[in-house]
């Protein structure tokens, strides 16, 4: 399968907004920029999909 460019870009785009304002805050060295902007997508995926897991599980439908 592959994966549309739009995400990508977007995947891009929302990490580059995360790791800049991480680092804008003083919360992160300017060397990590770049772990969490590959990181954060990921990171955000991942969150976005136990939460409908735990909304489906609490729901009582499995």
């Amino acid at each position: 399968m592959e994966i549309p460019n739009r995400l990508l870009i977007v995947l891009l785009v929302f990490g580059i907004v995360i790791a800049a304002l991480l680092w804008g805050f003083g919360i992160v060295p300017w060397w990590a920029v770049p772990i969490i902007v590959v990181a954060a997508p990921g990171a955000a995926i991942s969150i976005l999909v136990l939460l409908f897991y735990a909304a489906w599980v609490a729901s009582g439908s499995h």
